[in-house]
């Protein structure tokens, strides 16, 4: 069958967000309802352009993936490649408009809608197309929202697809029962006593077969977890860029709301934590969260006010703003008083947050930095990138970095750093976690099993365990000294898990997620000791643990989240009433 849904896209633009995105509609739509010409529908021999061609005229909806560079990607001569009226990207869409099919521009990557006077003239009707944005940090809710568009335009592409696996054995089941039934009729005669023990056979089979049809309809509802799903929205306070502190004067929530049954944990075993303020830091979603080494203050960056804002923490108060030159961050680290910022334009800037000064910018090409991490101090920082690689750099030498790790085979999405090795850890796009020994390159070990992208990586201060979460929700504690996980994954999250963080003597380990929930785990078995459901409205997007006032015996009591509603909460922490041991 041609494809419904042509997916429009340029290879060297964003190839991860466009296979993610592939992948989620084929989730929803089987298959044979997309088209997109490197997943098996151009075989060898083929004649490619009849083939394209074919299927722009055949298909209902042409998806166009717009990235941050679809404008500007140039070709060998360094002409735009959007300026070659033989360019397939341009052609593709321009069949579709001209086709009077329905184009839907998809933005990936922070891409903005290109404007009509950047446009050759016959791709300018595209600039007046209807466009939908693809979010990292609300990645799965996004997707759904396009899932839900493309249903609304094609009512019976549900009706298309190839039906049930299981329902499809339970019926052979009852056919062949009732085959059999039929068979034993002949074989026994036809008297009145054989037909009536072949009718009873016959029924038999066909409620079985039917008990079988509907058995995954009914029982998963009633299964289904309790609680808001990913993506569920309620009310927020006014926005605002200055900042504000709430509530100051401690009050326990409620505890029936805080230590709910999520994702399938057992009730928490704290009691419930005391939220000792919130503060409005910014107007949009928090990319970055750190919390300064003396246990002072806060760090924070969103997209949207291009700031980077420095909070006292026992306090909420704001104590000073530093304006970003690069409107789109991506991802924060801290060492001592430097803060590195990751930038989509695969820029990586260093600040000095406690005199307000800009450091130095590194760049080594235009591909997204998804993560940064410091190396043990401010002086050094590596970065991860859309285009598979970590780059290391010393903050001596801007021009270059020190050197680049590879080996993924798709987009470097975390990155984590620990002492003892020294190692650094990436994750990917591939699903999997690489272990390099940080100071002479080596690749250590290879973690795999993943079922989805890896998001976060973080090591336990002694650096014997490494955690890894993922685009599904899962964590997985592995054993650094070996090839294997120290517990079966954890089911943390209903969707992406955004950040993970250790608390300062690796008792426990705080995760954040789209699902808008905080949960803390002990630090090397996973058991849950704390669910935060529902704190942040859109998702939560940081985490990270913080001593409490009275010393290092306190270390790790307070916790700091922070989210996409562009809140930050800092809670105090109880004693837990059982421990990793027992």
């Amino acid at each position: 069958m041609a494809g419904t849904i042509f997916i429009n896209y340029r290879r060297e633009d964003d190839p991860g967000n466009t296979g993610r995105v592939y992948d989620r509609l084929e989730e929803a739509f089987g298959k044979d309802a997309l088209f997109m010409d490197v997943e098996g529908h151009i075989r060898c021999g083929d004649d490619y352009v009849d083939i394209l061609r074919a299927q722009i005229a055949q298909c209902d909806v042409l998806l166009a993936i717009v990235g941050p560079r679809w404008l500007t990607i140039a070709d060998e001569n360094r002409r735009r490649r959007l300026d070659n009226p033989d360019d397939w990207v341009r052609v593709e869409i321009v069949g579709a408009l001209e086709g009077g099919k329905r184009v839907i521009p998809v933005l990936v990557g922070g891409a903005e809608m290109p404007r009509s006077e950047d446009l050759p003239d016959d791709l300018k009707p595209f600039a007046r197309r209807q466009a939908i944005r693809i979010t990292v940090d609300r990645f799965k809710a996004d997707v759904q929202g396009l899932v839900s568009q493309l249903e609304a335009v094609l009512p019976d592409i549900r009706a298309r697809r190839t039906s049930d696996g299981e329902t499809e054995r339970a019926a052979q089941t009852d056919a062949d029962r009732s085959r059999q039934a039929q068979e034993a009729t002949v074989r026994t005669g036809s008297g009145r006593g054989s037909f009536g023990l072949a009718l009873k056979i016959a029924v038999a089979a066909g409620l079985a077969g039917a008990a079988l049809v509907f058995k995954d309809r009914l029982l998963p509802s009633a299964s289904r977890p309790a609680g808001p799903s990913a993506g569920t929205t309620g009310a927020t306070g006014p926005t605002g860029s200055t900042g504000s502190s709430t509530a100051s004067a401690p009050a326990k929530p409620e505890a029936p709301d805080l230590l709910r049954e999520i994702n399938g944990h057992p009730p928490a075993i704290m009691e419930a934590p005391q939220l000792l303020r919130e503060i409005k830091a910014h107007p949009s979603d928090i990319v970055g969260l750190a919390v300064a080494e003396d246990g002072r203050s806060i760090v924070s960056a969103a997209r949207g006010d291009a700031s980077l804002k420095v909070w006292s923490l026992s306090t909420g108060a704001l104590l000073r703003t530093i304006a970003l030159d690069n409107r789109q961050m991506s991802s924060l680290a801290l060492s001592g008083r430097r803060v590195a910022i990751g930038h989509t334009d695969g820029t990586v800037t260093l600040y000095d947050f406690e005199r307000g000064e800009r450091v130095a910018a590194f760049k080594r090409n235009d591909v997204e930095v998804w993560s940064v991490a410091f190396l043990g101090s401010g002086d050094r920082f590596a970065a991860a990138g859309h285009d598979y690689k970590i780059a290391v750099w010393d903050v001596a030498n801007p021009a270059r970095p020190k050197f680049v790790l590879e080996g993924h085979e798709s987009a470097a999405k975390a990155v984590a750093y620990s002492v003892h090795g020294p190692w650094i850890a990436t994750g990917s796009a591939d699903k999997t976690v690489r272990l390099y020994e940080a100071d002479t390159q080596d690749h250590i070990r290879t973690y795999r099993g993943n079922k989805d992208f890896v998001t976060a990586l973080t090591f336990s201060p002694d650096g014997k365990t490494l955690a890894a979460a993922t685009l599904d929700g899962d964590i997985r504690l592995y054993q650094t000294n070996a090839n294997r996980a120290r517990v079966s994954p954890i089911n943390a999250h209903r969707g992406r898990i955004s950040a993970l963080a250790y608390s300062a003597n690796g008792e426990y380990l705080a995760s954040a997620g789209e699902d808008g929930a905080v949960q803390v785990w002990t630090g090397t078995r996973g058991r849950s000791v704390l669910t935060l459901p529902g704190l942040h409205t859109g998702g939560a997007m940081a985490v990270a643990f913080a001593p409490a006032e009275g010393g290092p015996r306190s270390a790790g009591k307070r916790l700091v989240a922070a989210g996409a509603d562009g809140m930050i909460r800092v809670w105090q922490l109880p004693a837990s009433r059982r421990t990793d041991d027992e």
